[in-house]
């Protein structure tokens, strides 16, 4: 069922993290679309300010920018990997050893060129984050670069702010459940997830009927996770258009029968 009012073209704003717009494996035709572009196939003007490796709680405070003064008639909600799963590393230095791949707002850095100053400090840090894991695994320790009360707190007061601002419909997206891959480098992350995608079914049940629940782990399984999310995070081809579909159920409605 469909929360769109009739003989209205839906408009979309995708808010999340680097889920919401890559793909992986990376496209190899222009048949290969990702979910918004699906969207925007089906008849929705979509908008997507989803930033890799952002925290939603960074986000938050360009809502009115990004959000808000689009007017969208449905908000996709769509982020949690970055905030919630255990870590071994802090994560400046972590993301400081990535050159040339985020490419947004929150880290607003020019193109690094490869020379011996930024070998010598990509090197550096990454000795520093090998030793940090390896301490840290000898210790027991890890923890969540935002945890799970925080993560929430945002969730709502994002979602509020939408609500309160806009006629926007909300849809919350769970987040995808980890692989092996993911597992095994970030351990304890499965439970994690888990435990975060109920307390957000729950948030989106308790904010009224213009909030909507995407239940990522649900429409996952019985399916080959390898194959929706290779990397474990990121939908392939195959999982943006299943997560396509479903999106397009709950803000269009049904697909017409050919």
């Amino acid at each position: 069922m469909s929360f769109t009012k009739p003989g209205r073209d839906p408009k979309v704003c995708i808010l999340g993290s680097s889920v919401g717009f890559k793909m992986r494996p990376a496209r190899t035709c222009a048949e290969e679309l990702t979910y918004g572009e699906i969207l925007e196939q089906r008849g929705c003007n979509v908008k997507n300010v989803s930033r890799a490796a952002a925290m939603l709680s960074e986000q938050f405070g360009l809502l009115d920018d990004d959000v808000i003064t689009f007017f969208p008639s449905h908000v996709i909600v769509h982020c949690g990997v970055v905030e919630i799963c255990p870590r071994r590393v802090w994560r400046r230095p972590n993301n400081a050893t990535v050159l040339n791949y985020y490419g947004n707002a929150f880290f607003d850095e020019p193109y690094v060129f490869s020379n011996w100053k930024s070998k010598s400090r990509v090197f550096g840090l990454r000795v520093f984050n090998g030793l940090t894991r390896r301490l840290m695994k000898l210790l027991h320790k890890d923890w969540p670069w935002m945890d799970s009360d925080r993560f929430l707190t945002v969730v709502d007061a994002v979602i509020s702010r939408v609500l309160k601002e806009t006629g926007a419909q909300v849809v919350v997206c769970g987040i995808t459940p980890c692989n092996e891959r993911v597992e095994k480098s970030l351990p304890g992350a499965g439970a994690a997830i888990n435990s975060a995608n109920l307390m957000l079914a729950k948030l989106s049940e308790n904010k009224g009927s213009r909030i909507k629940y995407l239940d990522v782990e649900r429409l996952f399984k019985n399916r080959d996770i390898n194959m929706l999310a290779p990397d474990g995070i990121h939908f392939s081809a195959a999982g943006h258009a299943l997560m396509a579909e479903h999106l397009a159920e709950m803000i269009i409605g049904p697909k017409p029968l050919a």
